[in-house]
Formats: C-alpha cells, sequence, structure tokens
C-alpha cells in the first residue's frame, strides 16, 4: 500500500515538476535573447535556435501546425521537407515521437534543434521504416521551424474559418463586384452632381430674368411718369 502510494505521488509530482523546471524557457515571451538556450523536455535535448521578437503563439498537444525541417545523423542530413513545410498533428505519431515532443511549448516562427534517443527516434517499437536511414541505437537531430498553427476548436479563429475560406475561394468575384460597385458609385455619384449643376444654372437664369423683367418694368414707370409730368406743364 506505502509502496502504490508512493507511486502515485511521484505520478503526479512527475508534470509539476516538468511544468516547474521548463516554464521560464517555454513560457518566455519574446524572449529574443533565449537564442542559444539548452533544456532537457520530455526526454529530448532542446536547443533554441531563434526565437521570435513576439511568441503569440505556442504548441500544444493536438494542435494541427506546419512545419520546416531538417534531420541530421551526426554532421550528415538524414531527412528535409525540400522547402515545402510538413503539416503535422502533435500527438499523431506521424512523425518522430521524440519531434513531437521537442515542439511542445514552441513558438510560433521559433527554430528549435531538437535531439532525440533511439527510443523516440527510429528505433520507436511499433515504427516500421521501409528505409531506416541511421543505424540501430542511433541518436539523431531535428531542426524545426514553427511556420503556421491552425486556429484550435472553440477559438474565434476556427469559428470564421468557413467564411475566411468562402472569401478566399470567391476572391475574384467579390474584387470584380467591389471594383465595379465602386464605378457605379462614383458615376452615380458624377450624374447627382451634374443634375444639381444643371438645376443651380436654371435657377441663376430664372433669378437673372426675373430681376431684367422687374428692372425693365421699373425703367418702363419711370419713363411713363416723366411723360405725364412733361404733359402736365404744356
Amino acid at each position: 500500500m506505502t509502496e502504490q502510494l508512493s507511486k502515485t505521488k511521484t505520478g503526479l509530482l512527475q508534470p509539476l515538476l516538468f511544468a516547474v523546471t521548463t516554464w521560464p524557457w517555454i513560457h518566455a515571451e519574446g524572449a529574443a535573447d533565449m537564442s542559444g538556450r539548452a533544456y532537457e523536455q520530455l526526454g529530448v535535448q532542446v536547443e533554441i535556435v531563434k526565437m521570435p521578437e513576439t511568441c503569440t503563439e505556442k504548441v500544444r498537444e493536438g494542435d494541427s501546425v506546419s512545419i520546416h525541417h531538417k534531420g541530421f545523423f551526426g554532421d550528415v542530413q538524414i531527412d528535409s521537407d525540400g522547402g515545402k513545410p510538413l503539416d503535422v498533428v502533435v500527438g499523431s505519431r506521424h512523425v518522430l515521437e521524440g519531434m513531437e515532443r521537442g515542439m511542445i511549448g514552441q513558438c510560433l516562427g521559433e527554430v528549435r534543434k531538437i535531439s532525440m534517443p533511439p527510443e523516440l527516434g527510429f528505433d520507436k517499437p511499433g515504427m516500421n521504416f521501409k528505409h531506416k536511414p541511421v543505424p540501430d541505437g542511433s541518436t539523431v537531430t531535428y531542426e524545426i521551424e514553427i511556420v503556421k498553427i491552425a486556429p484550435r476548436p472553440g477559438s474565434l479563429q476556427y469559428a470564421l474559418q468557413p467564411v475566411l475560406k468562402f472569401l478566399s475561394n470567391h476572391l475574384i468575384t467579390f474584387s470584380v463586384l467591389l471594383v465595379g460597385g465602386g464605378l457605379w458609385y462614383f458615376h452615380q455619384a458624377r450624374a447627382q452632381e451634374a443634375v444639381k449643376a444643371r438645376r443651380r444654372k436654371s435657377q441663376v437664369s430664372t433669378i437673372k430674368r426675373a430681376v431684367n423683367a422687374n428692372s425693365s418694368s421699373t425703367t418702363a414707370a419711370k419713363r411713363r411718369g416723366k411723360k405725364g409730368r412733361n404733359n402736365s406743364n404744356d
């Protein structure tokens, strides 16, 4: 009973000890001066090659990520993505388990070197390699850069994905509609301005005619009054 309790306590303490020992490294936001730091994480050795200025997102178990990677056995390169990002679901074991363990807590844009023992690399039981690139019992190192972390279920980005995908698929259509709508609005505005200008011109002409007519009437009245006075004098 005592031995069983001891094992239970140890099992409970291990995640806590891991969190305490790795928290300063994994959760430092924008710690660009962390480049070159090395530490152990979940049975693999991690070396930070490049840290982004700000750490906006970190990899978690179950995340869908896109990575650039290069694999090395000593100084010999044994694996590469050829410049095309590889899509990985962390924890699905579609890549070496040591790679997945080393990516936990990695920032978007961060570059890490992950050195893994044979049992977490190419000697992992159940991993059936057709062409094993290294001898049995080999420690390998992978340089990994996180280039994308897919939105997680429940997040606003995840909820907006269908809308963004729809807009992306119909970008040309929306662009044409937007440009066409802008041109139509511009044409309508110009036409309304032209109508207003004609109305103002017509109003000005009407006012001028009214003023001229009033002036003519006043002049004629003055002439008639003067003529009447002249006749009276005669």
